[in-house]
């Protein structure tokens, strides 16, 4: 009986799939390619935690108790063309963060933008979005390059906060 349950919601509404996605970066400090959001090879959906901590002042047993939500960052790969502009972009990104020649943090709301990950069903269609207010790039990961992987092609994977 639980097989053909199983069976039949599978049919109705399908699975999501994990190829199926796009990337919108909304907002930014600097002006972006159009292309850069189609080039975002893989992408990680952000998590969500709960903030707890031990209540200590009730009688009985101890108890986690929640305080608020948290949330951690989440990393996308882009596909570097010639040249990398991609990862010079994001770069430059860094650069509206803090001045390399006075080492001086610039204003929060000066270089923070809006990231829309959007979760598409087999039609191409919207089926989740994860917004992401105050969004930066926060790391650019090391890029490896190597003899040994002749035919591969390039990419730069960005943590974001």
């Amino acid at each position: 009986m639980a097989l053909q349950e199983f069976i039949s919601r599978v049919k109705s509404v399908d699975l999501a799939r994990p190829n199926k996605y796009a990337v919108k970066i909304l907002g930014a400090p600097i002006a972006k390619p159009r292309y850069v959001e189609y080039m975002a090879e893989s992408v990680s959906f952000p998590g969500q935690n709960v903030r707890a901590s031990t209540d200590l002042l009730r009688y009985g047993p101890q108890r986690e108790v929640a305080h608020a939500m948290t949330y951690g960052g989440f990393n996308i790969s882009f596909i570097c063309t010639t040249g990398m502009p991609e990862k010079l972009w994001f770069e430059s990104w860094q650069d509206q963060m803090v001045n390399k020649n006075t080492w001086e943090a610039k204003f929060y709301e000066d270089y923070v933008a809006i990231l829309e990950l959007v979760a598409l069903d087999r039609n191409e269609k919207d089926s989740y979005q994860c917004t992401v207010y105050e969004a930066y790039p926060k790391t650019i990961t090391a890029q490896e390059f190597s003899y040994g992987s002749n035919g591969a092609y390039q990419t730069v994977t960005v943590e974001f906060a």
